[in-house]
């Protein structure tokens, strides 16, 4: 998964999210390999402590002025991505929590998403972004924020299924205010 912050990064990415189901894929050795390349080339990644507790599941970026906190989470916890979200809020002015979550191919989000998405927003989230059902689900506005449930593709393998050869860009104009 990746995010743009900033308009003027070389790559074109600002963040990376390592928080997803195939993660381990290549075996502990190809995560560590991951990991170090990353780390090499200064590119920050959230979600890091799904597999090394040791990480952050947040970065802080500063975005023209604004600090913006990402938060990378697969397959949430409400209760660790509320408490992420507490203490990403002491660090920045924005608050965006990643996820990885949901049904493969499903239509439409599940209960429990809409449930968890409107908990992070009232534990402080001023977005909450998903991706992982590899379909664009709808986006919802909730308390005047934003929930945008599964942004579809961006580039996979698997694009072969009915709905899943489409994905989103979510573009965001954020101040110091969300």
């Amino acid at each position: 998964s990746l995010l743009k912050l900033m308009h003027d990064h070389g790559s074109g990415f600002d963040v990376v999210s390592v928080a997803n189901n195939h993660v381990q894929d290549m075996s502990d050795a190809g995560y560590a390999d991951m990991m170090s390349r990353l780390d090499a080339d200064g590119l920050p990644y959230v979600g890091g402590n799904l597999v090394d507790k040791s990480k952050s599941p947040t970065v802080v970026k500063d975005v023209d002025g604004v600090r913006v906190a990402v938060i990378g989470h697969y397959d949430i916890h409400a209760e660790s991505a509320l408490r992420d979200i507490k203490q990403a809020r002491e660090k920045a002015e924005v608050v965006i929590a990643f996820l990885h979550w949901g049904v493969e191919y499903s239509r439409d989000p599940t209960r429990l998403q809409r449930q968890w998405a409107h908990e992070l927003i009232e534990g402080g989230a001023d977005v909450v972004v998903g991706g992982h059902a590899h379909i664009v689900h709808r986006d919802e506005i909730y308390k005047g924020k934003l929930i945008a449930y599964s942004l579809g593709n961006f580039a996979f393998s698997g694009m072969v299924r009915k709905g899943s050869r489409t994905g989103s860009v979510l573009e965001l104009d954020i101040d110091e205010t969300g």
